[in-house]
């Protein structure tokens, strides 16, 4: 049987299982020993004695933000952080000066520009609309078959219209709608006067192609023939050539009224020769010559200026061998004849 004794002292308790003072001692002791020898890496190389290891690195460890390094500068008052109104004022002032002199050429050109542009504008303004230049008068020049109050009546300008608000081109072009009109041009005349030239078709021959048509030198058909009205009278008239020939090749159609025409000059360029009434082409490529009063047939063929001169020439011989009565009663004269141009050939009528 045991018992207890009251009062005797109990082992003082360490927190957290801290060691002895002598343990401590032995634990560091043998750290320093442990430091003093050396020892061999991975590789096999001993590292020298007293060098420091080298603690290693914590693949979790959280790096400390570095410390902001303490500023000098003192904090200014309200005050002071108000700037020098002189300084800056006379910064800005260098550098309005300074821009101005760089931009100085370019505001000169732009103001110039819009001065002119202001005053063309003001100008024009009051040019076509002034009543100093209000149309009065309009002259005409060169008109043959078109009269001067045709023309008048064809442009329909307003009275009291300004001549710098027409517009000539329209002008011409309505005065070129009429087909006895080849040109038209239209030209001011300060300070009231438009003046009016103009360049009409001269008619040289009637061209019978499903109706009868006025052609110039130029073998061009610009105007339906009014008979009634005396168009085309004295004019010698051409056929054999179709209207869908003239449509579908007008070039080539345009040349065979040439040609015709051509004919037609050298036949009247004889003296005391029968009235021409007519030259026909035929499908063959030939010209014929019908006069006009007896419609008597002169068989030219075709052939060069020359040729056709030299047998108008045989003609007017045998012409001049017929007498009255032969002559009325002459139908054909050939003068084709190309193996024997000498031998003029005459038919009669029974």
């Amino acid at each position: 049987m045991s018992f207890a004794r009251f009062g005797a002292k109990r082992p003082r308790r360490r927190k957290g299982n801290r060691p002895s003072k002598s343990a401590r001692a032995a634990k560091a002791s043998g750290a320093k020993k442990a430091a003093n020898k050396p020892r061999s890496n991975k590789a096999g190389n001993t590292k020298k004695a007293g060098a420091k290891a080298r603690p290693a690195k914590a693949s979790n460890a959280r790096k400390k933000p570095p410390r902001r390094a303490k500023s000098n500068r003192r904090k200014l008052g309200l005050i002071e952080r108000i700037p020098d109104v002189k300084a800056v004022a006379k910064q800005l002032g260098t550098q309005l000066v300074a821009r101005t002199k760089k931009l100085f050429p370019s505001v000169v050109t732009v103001t110039l520009i819009a001065c002119v542009a202001v005053g063309a504008f003001v100008g024009y303004r009051w040019l076509t609309t002034s009543k100093q230049f209000a149309a009065k008068h309009i002259v005409v020049h060169g008109n043959d078959r078109v009269t001067a109050t045709g023309v008048e009546r064809s442009l329909a300008i307003p009275a009291g219209t300004n001549i710098f608000s027409i517009d000539l081109g329209g002008l011409e072009r309505r005065l070129e709608a009429d087909p006895w009109i080849k040109r038209a041009s239209v030209t001011r005349k300060l300070p009231n006067t438009l003046r009016v030239d103009l360049t009409e078709h001269k008619a040289v021959a009637v061209v019978q192609m499903n109706g009868l048509y006025l052609a110039n030198a130029e073998g061009f058909l610009f105007k339906r023939a009014t008979i009634a009205r005396g168009e085309g009278a004295g004019l010698p008239v051409i056929t054999g050539i179709p209207r869908v020939v003239y449509a579908a090749h007008p070039e080539s159609a345009k040349a065979d009224i040439r040609r015709a025409l051509d004919i037609a000059a050298a036949y009247r360029a004889g003296a005391k020769r029968p009235k021409l009434g007519e030259v026909h082409l035929s499908s063959r490529r030939n010209f014929t010559i019908f006069t006009y009063d007896a419609g008597l047939e002169i068989r030219v063929g075709r052939g060069n200026d020359e040729a056709i001169a030299s047998r108008l020439r045989f003609f007017d011989l045998a012409w001049r061998t017929l007498d009255t009565e032969e002559r009325a009663r002459a139908q054909t004269i050939y003068v084709d004849n190309t193996t024997r141009p000498d031998r003029v050939t005459v038919a009669f009528r029974n």
